[in-house]
């Protein structure tokens, strides 16, 4: 089992990924990411030693990668702030990340998407909601004006839900599409 609290499952390469606070999976050193391959838990790459990557609250398979998001500022030996990919081999910080956490990953339409509690990409204004462009994160017109904790895919549009009143500066008070 896993020692703590998952937040979130994904499913890659035919194994289960598991996200949340914790450090064991399967008796094995974990922190955070674990991958179930049918038989057992094992760490998504490297651990350093004394050192935990923080909250891992989303993950997703995107483009062959393994996509975290949450509230960290390194994820294995790698600075990444609170968005990160992992190619299989290492893993890799997206652009200039995102400056508050992240609460959801999406996959809608062969685009990635996050949401959550931040404003901001480097200097580009995204107001909790963006999209990776595949090289930076963009955002969705104006963006939300409270929290967005979660997106979802439904009949072709994606929808967002969480804290919020307006998106894209209408109203649309805690669900937006």
């Amino acid at each position: 089992g896993i020692s703590h609290r998952i937040f979130d499952f994904a499913l890659h390469d035919g194994d289960i990924i598991a996200a949340g606070i914790f450090m064991l999976a399967g008796g094995e050193r974990a922190d955070a990411l674990a991958s179930w391959d049918g038989s057992r838990w094992k760490p998504i790459g490297p651990i350093p030693e004394n050192r935990t990557i923080g909250i891992v609250d989303a993950v997703a398979s995107f483009e062959g990668s393994i996509i975290t998001g949450g509230q960290f500022q390194r994820i294995g030996d790698t600075p990444a702030l609170n968005v990160a990919r992992w190619d299989g081999q290492q893993w890799l910080s997206m652009s200039q990340g995102l400056n508050g956490r992240v609460y959801d990953l999406q996959v809608h339409a062969d685009v990635l998407y996050a949401c959550g509690e931040f404003t901001h990409s480097g200097s580009t204004l995204l107001n909790r909601v963006a999209r990776w462009d595949g090289a930076d994160w963009v955002p969705l017109g104006t963006g939300m004006d409270g929290t967005v904790r979660c997106l979802t895919t439904h009949l072709g549009q994606l929808w967002a839900g969480g804290h919020f009143v307006t998106a894209g500066g209408g109203s649309a008070p805690g669900v937006a599409k």
